[in-house]
């Protein structure tokens, strides 16, 4: 029904786009969000997070989840000195926090975009991907944008990059960034329990 109201007549009619009952997922975007990644997605960073404190839950908690264009002023494109507001892309609601279903909403997402645009064109892949310390959302940028299927694969590319030996298809890839504050935050976590289990002496 809310396909007869929002952006009737486009392409991609409507806001929520794709509805799953088992588990739970409500993907959201309109066609003006598929143009406007087409336009700007290969120059602009994007970020992306979630939370599970903004939607009343009834007895399961749901998580929501947003990815943003961090960037969509006209001379920050191309200049990084000018910083404008940020967009919301796409956004969904799931009750479970996995790297498969973000992946999928990634998927319907690029869906979406091949039946507005065709398969001539290359899917838009963001220069930088910024998100906080979840490894789902790492391992998530990493398979959906560049194809790497595990964590050592991307590793190996960095590697690579850091010595200097890269290929131009190795800096074409995009840089899944993660928070520094987030991941400081999961080491003390850890070391916090390591350290209280065990007796470390001090010379």
């Amino acid at each position: 029904e809310q396909a007869k109201v929002i952006n009737v007549g486009k392409r991609v009619p409507g806001y929520l786009q794709t509805i799953t009952i088992c588990p739970l997922r409500l993907i959201h975007f309109t066609e003006g969000a598929l143009i406007l990644w087409n336009k700007i997605e290969s120059n602009v960073p994007i970020s992306w997070d979630a939370t599970g404190g903004i939607v009343m839950s009834r007895g399961k908690r749901v998580y929501y989840y947003e990815l943003t264009v961090t960037n969509i002023a006209p001379r920050s494109v191309t200049t990084k000195n000018v910083s404008g507001p940020s967009f919301p892309i796409t956004s969904m609601l799931s009750t479970t926090h996995t790297t498969m279903d973000l992946v999928q909403w990634l998927q319907d997402f690029e869906a979406a975009y091949r039946n507005l645009y065709g398969f001539k064109a290359p899917f838009p892949r963001p220069p930088i991907v910024h998100s906080n310390g979840s490894l789902v959302f790492q391992l998530a940028a990493m398979r959906f944008f560049n194809g790497d299927n595990t964590m050592s694969a991307y590793l190996k590319r960095s590697w690579i990059i850091v010595n200097k030996k890269a290929t131009n298809e190795d800096l074409s890839k995009t840089v899944v960034h993660s928070c520094f504050a987030h991941f400081s935050k999961g080491v003390k976590r850890q070391a916090t329990k390591f350290f209280t289990k065990k007796k470390v002496s001090f010379v």
